[in-house]
């Protein structure tokens, strides 16, 4: 998965410090939760790796460089199994 990340202005944000976490709606289901790796101009990535199929809301946590936190939903999945 990949997301980027813009300032107000709409300028990409570098060096920041983010997780990608994955939670699905079902109670008592763990998250997947992996480092979000930066690819320069804003651009974070990590790969995923859903427990099951189901719906997921995909949310990015972390801090900018300026120190703020971080917690936006980026996404809503619904995930199937692969043949």
């Amino acid at each position: 998965m990949t997301v980027t990340v813009r300032d107000a202005a709409g300028q990409p944000v570098d060096a920041a410090t983010l997780e990608i976490q994955a939670l699905m709606a079902h109670p008592g289901m763990a998250p997947v939760i992996e480092p979000a790796q930066g690819q320069g101009h804003g651009v974070y990535a990590a790969h995923l790796q859903f427990t099951m199929a189901g719906d997921w809301d995909v949310l990015v946590t972390g801090r900018l460089p300026d120190g703020r936190r971080v917690r936006q939903r980026a996404a809503h999945l619904s995930v199937h199994a692969a043949d």
